[in-house]
């Protein structure tokens, strides 16, 4: 039983290490007229906040999804250099 028990608790911690944080970042705010995910909100971008918060919570991989006129703009602001500079320190 106690063999059994140690697989178990083996599957349970594998399974933990499959968890990660994907921001889902596409959208085309076509409505607002520019991209939602480069408003300020609380002195950042929103997206740069979302992906702040998302590093802290330590999970074993965080992506970053976005539509590609986004990811220009994001990399012309340096918004995604400077998100990754955060998690490499």
């Amino acid at each position: 039983m106690n063999q059994v028990s140690e697989q178990t608790k083996m599957k349970q911690t594998e399974a933990v290490g499959m968890i990660g944080v994907l921001i889902l970042a596409a959208g085309a705010s076509t409505r607002l007229g520019k991209p939602k995910q480069l408003l300020q909100y609380r002195g950042q971008s929103f997206l740069r906040h979302t992906a702040k918060m998302a590093i802290a919570l330590t999970f074993p991989w965080c992506s970053l999804m976005v539509d590609t006129s986004i990811l220009i703009q994001l990399i012309l602001s340096c918004q995604l250099a400077s998100a990754v500079k955060t998690k490499l320190k």
